[in-house]
């Protein structure tokens, strides 16, 4: 009797003990560059039409999505895509999509939403909601350069986790600062390949990623094919004989450091050591100087090339002059 009351007693303890513990809830889930996007049949057509303005295509030189949208029901998604790490909502009140809507955002509000932890920790959730189909196809054109900017800029926080994840060379981005007079948040791993006065490069192995920063005393005009130029002039001389192809070439205006900036997206190649791949290139101005970033991968047997540019990129747009 005096066992079995003694048992009972340290269950209870346990039992309440176990109660006292938060209720643990899974991290997000998936690619980073993924996106489930939530429809329903009355939707088709805005979700036809949000993949047609959010499609694009990079050479790397295999042709890589820069999101990756899958496209599925209420149903499907608590089945199988709950608790990846970023979902978008398209919602009217009488589509199948609103309840779910409702349970993230639960004040509906004209255009575009978004949360952070709406179904697990972490997650973002975007919500597109209108009170007509109609008016949700027609809005979506206005909304998409808002939309893409909130994509790529969760894109970019989730690869700075990656990047970072090895830690920070507090050391190395001291040098950099003494050598240089700019700050760079480098992660660990890098190592210094070339440093001339205006120049510095680094690498990193599995897979091989590097990257360099130029610099000039005045301004230039941010010309895509004089900067391309000048791209393969440094690469030629700095890295044996690289060059890009010209006919794999994409340009965009964008901004870094809030200055007016090009970046140049293309294919390099190196006849000599037959070699190739994907690299971006940011040239921009600012303090009365010229600079340029360029991020470059050789990962041959790597089906996702891009994720390696972007990891890059993340920690690079921490440069201050």
């Amino acid at each position: 009797m005096g066992y079995n009351l003694t048992m009972k007693k340290a269950l209870l303890l346990s039992a309440l003990g176990l109660a006292c513990f938060p209720k643990i809830e899974r991290y997000a889930r998936g690619d980073e560059r993924c996106w489930v996007v939530v429809y329903s049949d009355d939707l088709r057509r805005v979700a036809t039409h949000l993949q047609a303005e959010t499609f694009r295509m990079i050479q790397t030189p295999q042709p890589e999505s820069l999101f990756k949208l899958n496209f599925v029901t209420p149903e499907e998604f608590q089945k199988d895509w709950r608790g990846y790490k970023n979902v978008i909502i398209l919602a009217t009140p009488s589509s199948q999509t609103f309840n779910l809507y409702l349970s993230v955002f639960p004040e509906p509000r004209q255009g575009l939403s978004e949360k952070k932890g709406g179904f697990v920790r972490d997650d973002y959730v975007i919500g597109i909601f209108s009170e007509k189909e109609e008016g949700l196809y027609g809005s979506l054109t206005a909304i998409t350069p808002i939309l893409k900017d909130k994509m790529s800029e969760r894109m970019m926080s989730l690869y700075s986790r990656l990047a970072y994840y090895p830690g920070r060379n507090k050391k190395f981005a001291k040098a950099i600062k003494d050598e240089y007079g700019y700050k760079i948040d480098l992660p660990d791993g890098w190592s210094f390949v070339k440093e001339e006065r205006d120049f510095l490069s680094m690498a990193k192995h599995n897979p091989d990623q590097f990257f360099f920063i130029y610099r000039e005393p005045a301004p230039r005009a941010l010309d895509p094919k004089t900067i391309l130029d000048l791209r393969d002039e440094l690469t030629a001389a700095f890295y044996d004989g690289d060059y890009s192809l010209r006919d794999m070439v994409e340009v965009e205006e964008t901004r870094f450091r809030g200055n007016p900036a090009i970046a140049i997206w293309g294919v390099w190649q190196n006849d000599a050591r037959v070699a190739g791949g994907p690299f971006k290139c940011i040239a921009f101005n600012e303090g009365g100087r010229f600079y340029m970033i360029d991020m470059a991968v050789f990962a041959p047997e790597k089906p996702d090339k891009l994720q390696y540019i972007f990891r890059m990129e993340a920690f690079l747009r921490s440069f201050e002059p």
